[in-house]
């Protein structure tokens, strides 16, 4: 009976974290959109790093393979960013990106993210998240949802 119990908490252990991906059709830039959320909780750790502080607001950062590319990004179709994006190689990333508050609202939270004038897509945002990085490849998409900040040394 005690090895059954043991193996009970392990199995609920296992799946409170992990990792959850999916893929949505991108809009006008005829590609797929990879959106991946990692999870974390208690029994769950995939590694180093500073667990993002809670509230309500996040971070979507523009990462990498960009090339002098117009990003634009709305959210609930209010324009929050509109820049040229190159990513700087020697970083792997364009640091850029911005910060939504969203308070108290209850509605969705949709971003819609354009590129170079097409609508790539628009996503409703997941509020258990704190940061969301968007990687551009070849009109590749991917999208993570992350609540830890990456440590860089």
């Amino acid at each position: 009976m005690k090895i059954y119990i043991q193996l009970l908490f392990f199995s609920l252990l296992a799946s409170c974290g992990g990792t959850k991906v999916e893929t949505v059709k991108s809009q006008e830039c005829n590609s797929e959109v990879k959106i991946t959320r990692y999870k974390t909780g208690f029994g769950f750790s995939r590694g180093e790093g500073k667990l993002a502080e809670k509230g309500k607001h996040f971070y979507v950062y523009f990462t990498d393979s960009y090339e002098n590319d117009k990003i634009q990004a709305y959210i609930n179709e209010k324009s929050l960013f509109d820049e040229t994006l190159t990513t700087d190689e020697s970083l792997g990333t364009t640091e850029k990106g911005f910060y939504y508050k969203y308070g108290e609202d209850k509605s969705p939270v949709v971003l819609k993210v354009i590129k170079n004038g097409k609508n790539c897509f628009d996503i409703t945002l997941d509020k258990r998240f704190r940061q969301l990085f968007v990687y551009s490849n070849e009109n590749k998409w991917e999208v993570i949802y992350d609540n830890i900040y990456p440590l860089y040394e």
